[in-house]
C-alpha cells in the first residue's frame, strides 16, 4: 500500500469528521453534498468499473488456441512439394488444427460466459452485503441521521425526549463497508488508472459519511478524545482492507486479474446500492428540486472528466 492510498483513505475522514466541532453544515447543504457523492459513485460505476470488469474476458483463451493452430498449419505447405504421401499425411493434422481452433473459440466463449456470470454474482453479493450493513449503519452512508444534527441545536445538546442512535453498530457497519470498498486498491493488482478512479470516489464518498458519523457521536455525548479515536478507527478500516487484500492476493490467489475483477464487482454492488438509494430519495413534499438535480448532473459529469 502506497502512502498516497493510505493518506487518501485516512486523512479526509479525520479532517472532515473533526471539522464538525468548528463548522456547521446545514442539512440542506449536507443533502446536496450527499447527492453529489451519490451521482459521482453511480457515474464511476457505469463508466469505469463495469466496462473494465467485463472487458477482455474471452480474448486470452481464444488467442492462445489460435496461435497453436497457426503453428501446426505452417508445416503443411512446406512438406507438400517433397512427397505426395507425406503431403496427404500432413493435411490431416491441419484439419485437426482447424477443428481445435474452432473448438478453442467455443471453449473461450464458454469460459467468458461463465466468468461473466460469476462477476454478476459478485455484484449481487456486494449489493446484498450493503443491504445488510444498512441495518447496522442506519443509513449513515446515505447521509442519514435519525436524530437531531448538532447544527439544529444551538446549545449543542439533543432536545428533551429525543433518542440517539447507538453508535457502536454504526461504527462496525461503516468499518466493514470501508474495508470492502478499499480492497481493490491493493498494490498487487497493477491497475493504477482504475484504482485512482476508485480512490477519488471513496474520498468523495467518505466526506459526508465522516460528517454524519461525527455528528452522531456528538449526539451521544461522546467526549472529543473518544470521538476522535472512534473516527480514526473508521479511517483505518480502509487501509486494513487494502492490506488484507494484498496478503490474500499474494499468498492464496493464482489469478490476480480475476481476483481484481471479483473485488471490483463487490464494490460495484455496494456502490449501486448506495448511489441509487441516495438518488432515489426525494424531498418530503416529493417535488422536483432544481438545485439537487443540478448537483446530481455535476457529480455525474465530474466522475467522467475528473482526470
Amino acid at each position: 500500500m502506497t502512502l498516497l492510498v493510505f493518506a487518501g483513505l485516512f486523512i479526509p475522514i479525520m479532517i472532515f469528521g473533526l471539522s464538525v466541532y468548528f463548522f456547521r453544515l446545514s442539512n440542506k447543504n449536507l443533502k446536496l453534498l450527499v447527492a453529489f457523492s451519490g451521482a459521482f459513485l453511480l457515474s464511476l460505476t457505469f463508466t469505469k468499473f463495469v466496462p473494465h470488469i467485463y472487458s477482455g474476458l474471452d480474448n486470452e483463451p481464444a488467442h492462445e488456441v489460435h496461435m497453436h493452430g497457426s503453428e501446426e498449419g505452417n508445416i503443411q505447405p512446406h512438406e507438400h512439394h517433397h512427397d505426395h504421401g507425406v503431403a496427404c499425411t500432413e493435411q490431416h493434422p491441419a484439419g485437426e488444427a482447424k477443428q481445435n481452433h474452432d473448438h478453442g473459440h467455443a471453449h473461450g466463449h464458454g469460459h467468458a460466459h461463465g466468468a461473466a456470470k460469476i462477476i454478476g454474482l459478485f455484484i449481487l453479493l456486494g449489493f446484498f452485503i450493503q443491504l445488510i450493513l444498512d441495518y447496522l449503519t442506519k443509513g449513515v452512508e446515505h447521509g442519514h441521521l435519525h436524530s437531531k444534527c448538532p447544527d439544529q441545536d444551538h446549545n449543542g445538546h439533543d432536545h428533551a425526549g429525543r433518542h440517539s442512535v447507538a453508535y457502536w453498530p454504526v461504527l462496525v457497519g461503516l468499518s466493514l463497508h470501508s474495508f470492502l470498498e478499499s480492497m481493490p486498491l491493493a498494490k498487487g493488482f497493477e491497475e493504477p488508472a482504475l484504482q485512482n478512479h476508485l480512490l477519488i470516489g471513496i474520498i468523495i464518498h467518505n466526506i459526508p459519511i465522516s460528517i454524519v458519523f461525527m455528528s452522531l457521536l456528538i449526539q451521544n455525548k461522546v467526549s472529543k478524545v473518544k470521538a476522535a479515536i472512534l473516527l480514526a478507527a473508521f479511517g483505518l478500516s480502509g487501509p486494513a482492507g487494502v492490506l488484507v487484500s494484498s496478503l490474500v492476493g499474494t499468498h492464496f490467489v493464482a489469478d490476480m486479474d480475476m481476483f481484481f475483477r471479483f473485488s471490483i464487482a463487490i464494490v460495484v454492488g455496494i456502490f449501486l446500492h448506495i448511489s441509487t438509494t441516495i438518488l432515489f430519495e426525494t424531498d418530503e413534499n416529493h417535488r422536483f428540486n432544481l438545485m439537487k438535480f443540478a448537483v446530481i448532473i455535476l457529480g455525474a459529469l465530474a466522475a467522467m472528466f475528473h482526470f
